[in-house]
């Protein structure tokens, strides 16, 4: 699936010579992630989903929500936020767990 530039789903990484490589969401970074094909991979990004469409933050920076109300362009995936508004949006979107970059396994990415 291509997603329109802008998108506040767009996700990135560098790849072990240094390539950009770009997914349509979290979930296609994190699928990516648990693959054989990542090894090297490194500067993992996300449109942090407060934040302005096209503004790369980080993906160590933010925590990765499931289970809201908040669907991606292709079903449920995991929403990147910031730590400071993850309580605003827990409430507003009945999220229903967070993980860090790091705690995002192949079981949280089945249980989406």
């Amino acid at each position: 699936m291509r997603i329109p530039g802008g998108s506040h789903w767009v996700t990135g990484a560098l790849d072990a010579n240094g390539h950009v490589l770009t997914f349509d969401t979290p979930g296609c970074l994190f699928r990516y992630r648990a693959s054989s094909r990542s090894a090297g991979l490194h500067d993992a990004w996300v449109t942090e989903y407060y934040g302005p469409a096209g503004v790369r933050t980080h993906a160590a920076m933010v925590q990765f929500v499931v289970g809201s109300d908040v669907p991606g362009p292709m079903g449920p995936d995991l929403v990147p936020v910031e730590p400071t508004r993850l309580d605003a949006f827990r409430q507003d979107h009945h999220a229903r767990a967070s993980y860090s970059f790091d705690a995002v396994t192949a079981d949280v990415l089945r249980a989406l």
